[in-house]
């Protein structure tokens, strides 16, 4: 693992980002783990032939989607809303209302 990633990079925590077991006490992560994988579906399902392409559509560096699948970043709100509206697709869970703890 690079040692320059950001000290809250998920795969810092999860090195099988994004395919680790997250548990339930840990719902941010999870949230980010499903976003990860919604946009690594993009690339896989042939919705776009690769990050790069995804990125281009987007208009962001194809860096940035590879470090959001890879979990070396944490996206930015513009940056999920950009995806999500080039795309068509909603990428990032719902929000379920549970206190915190609770399943």
């Amino acid at each position: 693992m690079a040692s320059d990633l950001p000290a809250e990079a998920p795969v810092r925590r999860y090195a099988n980002w994004p395919h680790a077991h997250i548990e339930a006490h840990d719902p941010v992560m999870r949230k980010l783990q499903y976003f990860s994988r919604n946009v690594q579906q993009l690339t896989l399902n042939g919705s776009y032939p690769s990050a790069k392409h995804l990125a281009d559509a987007c208009g962001i560096p194809a860096s940035t989607i590879t470090r959001i699948i890879r979990g070396e970043m944490i996206p930015t709100g513009r940056v999920i809303a950009n995806i999500e509206v080039t795309t068509g697709e909603a990428l990032w869970p719902n929000h379920r209302s549970h206190r915190y703890g609770s399943q």
